[in-house]
């Protein structure tokens, strides 16, 4: 049995999550000429839809006149009026809308609420003000499973970059999957690669401090909270702007202290100390204020910092399930 729900914008979504909770299988989205969507392999164009082995047409479209006209078209195709079914005003009058109030951006989930999460429950993350590390309430979508980070920096890769425009070559250090997924849905000529010090996640095991690419070879290079596991940090930030052509933009983010400048002593090296000091038992330093400056001193990048407080209105935050005082730096060679 195939169904299809016509409209994949905000109403086509959250109709998705509502029919999926009752596990009812929906096979793609259909829209007409006018979205302004893009398509992927599960949203067809009106034109484009075999409707002969089509069963149920749902129909998630805010505006009642709209509806009336795509059930016209639709009877046009072949289709009967008991095979649509007008799903915008029940959406409507039953305020859905506001149930399912948060958005993922990265698996395009409309849900209730992002869940907990967090890598650690360390009591220096209550102690002292550290943007981005510790549990976190609103963190978790529960359905990809990403976290508020990744779909932050995910945000700012979209809005202050072009890396989804443009042929481009991109180096993502300790890629996160639902990120890389997302990345593939929608590049166009976009040669990645997913690095790690492991062989455990990316397509290619690379040490930061040592990347084995020539000079002036990526456009992107992306490091989302990693730093901060890198013993050798100015190593590290040298390797990337030496990788990065010119114009080229490093990505970058970490765990941030405003209570106080980096603090880093390779003297501490145990996990328990590490805990105690950094918050968590595989960082090696603790950002602090310092972090633009400490960053320039080592590389000539021209740094800009993006937070959700300066980039959208409270309730876009809440929406999305962004940290607000998150920050992403794009570093320009």
């Amino acid at each position: 049995m195939k169904r299809y729900i016509y409209g994949a914008g905000k109403y086509g979504h959250l109709l998705y999550d509502i029919l999926s909770n009752y596990e009812i299988e929906i096979s793609g989205f259909v829209v007409s000429f006018n979205d302004d969507l893009k398509l992927d392999s599960k949203t067809m164009l009106i034109d484009d839809c075999s409707y002969e082995d089509t069963d149920v047409i749902y129909i998630a479209v805010k505006d009642e006149k709209e509806r009336r006209i795509i059930r016209k078209n639709l009877n046009i195709k072949g289709l009967r009026n008991d095979q649509i079914i007008d799903f915008g005003s029940f959406i409507k009058q039953n305020d859905y809308e506001k149930i399912y109030s948060k958005y993922c951006l990265l698996c395009g989930s409309r849900i209730k609420d992002f869940e907990e999460g967090g890598w650690t429950d360390s009591p220096l993350f209550y102690e002292k003000h550290i943007i981005g590390g510790g549990k976190r309430s609103n963190c978790i979508c529960p359905v990809c499973k990403c976290n508020d980070r990744m779909r932050w920096v995910y945000y700012t890769i979209c809005k202050h970059t072009d890396m989804l425009k443009e042929k481009c070559r991109v180096l993502y250090f300790a890629p996160e999957k639902q990120i890389v997924d997302t990345l593939f849905l929608e590049e166009k000529g976009m040669v990645f690669y997913g690095a790690d010090i492991s062989s455990r996640r990316g397509n290619i095991q690379v040490d930061m401090t040592n990347i084995c690419f020539k000079n002036d070879y990526f456009d992107y290079v992306v490091a989302n909270h990693v730093l901060e596991h890198i013993q050798d940090e100015t190593a590290a930030l040298r390797e990337v702007y030496r990788v990065l052509s010119p114009g080229g933009k490093f990505i970058f983010s970490f765990p941030i202290c405003t209570d106080c400048e980096t603090f880093d002593d390779e003297s501490i090296v145990s996990k328990e100390d590490r805990l105690r000091f950094y918050g968590q038992e595989d960082h090696v330093r603790l950002y602090g204020t310092d972090y633009l400056k400490r960053i320039e001193s080592v590389c000539d990048l021209k740094i800009q910092c993006f937070s959700p407080q300066d980039d959208l209105p409270h309730e876009k935050i809440l929406e999305y399930g962004f940290i607000k005082d998150d920050i992403v730096m794009i570093g320009r060679k």
